[in-house]
């Protein structure tokens, strides 16, 4: 017999406006200091080629910014500033919201390559294979930075729930 989740551990999938507005500043808060991390972060530097026969330089910066957030979190869980469990009460508007996010981005995305390549693709070609093959947003390539919000996000969610069930329970359970 395999262990039963309490109740108290399975996340809220009641969704409010302002459970919403909150999710909303939680992303764009999480977000925004990684972007900008992805800018000022020294990092080694790699050149990459562009498909358009030009090189690319990439800042491999991203472990620094993982290392440094979870230092970040780890203190302010720590000294009691915030909970992590926040992720976890707010798990459905976040997704909501994170999905909303990157949806209008990727739409964005098609109108912008659309207006600079000045040719139409179909809508869906155009947004789902992209347009634009490598989209910079303030000298950062934002297909690169992607995956640090969502692995950096994925390590949080794990911690969060692990903060929520010692929390309830008072212990960790594999």
């Amino acid at each position: 017999m395999g262990y039963v989740v309490p109740e108290a551990l399975l996340p809220s999938m009641a969704v409010t406006p302002t459970m919403l507005l909150e999710a909303t500043a939680i992303v764009v808060g999480s977000i925004a200091p990684l972007f900008l991390g992805s800018i000022f972060l020294p990092g080694k530097e790699l050149t990459g080629p562009d498909l358009e026969g030009e090189q690319r330089v990439y800042k491999m910066n991203g472990l620094a910014l993982f290392v440094l957030t979870l230092l970040i979190v780890g203190i302010g869980q720590g000294f009691g500033w915030f909970s992590l469990s926040v992720l976890h009460s707010h798990f459905l508007a976040l997704f909501i919201v994170i999905n909303v996010l990157a949806f209008a981005y990727s739409g964005y995305l098609v109108f912008r390559g659309n207006r600079q390549a000045r040719q139409d693709l179909s809508l869906i070609r155009g947004y789902f294979y992209g347009v634009d093959a490598g989209p910079v947003l303030f000298g950062v390539d934002t297909k690169f930075f992607s995956y640090r919000p969502s692995l950096i996000g994925l390590a949080l969610f794990n911690v969060s729930f692990a903060v929520v069930q010692f929390e309830t329970t008072g212990e960790l359970t594999l």
